[in-house]
């Protein structure tokens, strides 16, 4: 079984490819939830898909969009990643930032992810 450090190089590699909707996929178990970093969350892989491919879609233009740094624990199964970003969105405007990823891991697929923001 692949460790969660190669599973999420391959997360990041893929989001580096504009590919968000593969990693969710490939990654995200049936019953994931997702909390975004203003408290709200959405349960379920069908509706993170949904929601994901949604704001893609309505990404307008990207001045970067990279990972900082990320950290992994096979014993705890969790892993965190830190992404810089700043990009325009049709619908939410200018988006600018340093968001923190906390997922936890189970059976090789991620359970639940926690977004926060340092502005």
């Amino acid at each position: 079984m692949s460790s969660i450090k190669s599973k999420l190089q391959e997360i990041i590699e893929l989001n580096n490819q504009q590919k968000n909707v593969e990693a969710v996929e490939k990654y995200y178990a049936e019953d994931v939830k997702v909390t975004q970093a203003d408290g709200s969350s959405i349960q379920g892989k069908a509706e993170i898909l949904e929601s994901t491919k949604e704001y893609i879609e309505n990404i307008e233009s990207v001045k970067y969009d990279k990972c900082l740094s990320y950290l992994t624990s096979d014993k705890e199964g969790k892993s965190w990643d830190i992404y810089e970003f700043d990009l325009q969105h049709k619908t939410m405007g200018q988006m600018a930032g340093t968001q923190i990823s906390e997922m936890k891991w189970e059976n090789g697929l991620i359970k639940e992810v926690k977004f926060t923001m340092q502005d």
